[in-house]
């Protein structure tokens, strides 16, 4: 059970992490190419980001009730 905590938070670190990367770089490109281009390719950034940590969520989930269900 505490294997299984520690890896949901590793993926909730991870997920912050990444947002402040994406944040940091919007700084940047905010102030290379202007607001617009930044503000665009945060946005971008961050929705791949949600898709890419829901469809991982619903295979781990997939993946531990098959677990679960060849155990029984």
């Amino acid at each position: 059970m505490m294997k299984y905590l520690m890896n949901g938070m590793k993926g909730m670190l991870l997920g912050i992490l990444l947002a402040a990367a994406v944040a940091a770089a919007q700084l940047a490109l905010t102030w290379a190419l202007g607001f617009r281009i930044a503000e665009m390719a945060g946005n971008t950034a961050l929705t791949f980001l949600l898709f890419f940590f829901l469809f991982r969520s619903a295979r781990k989930r997939r993946e531990a009730a098959a677990r679960e269900t060849d155990t029984i």
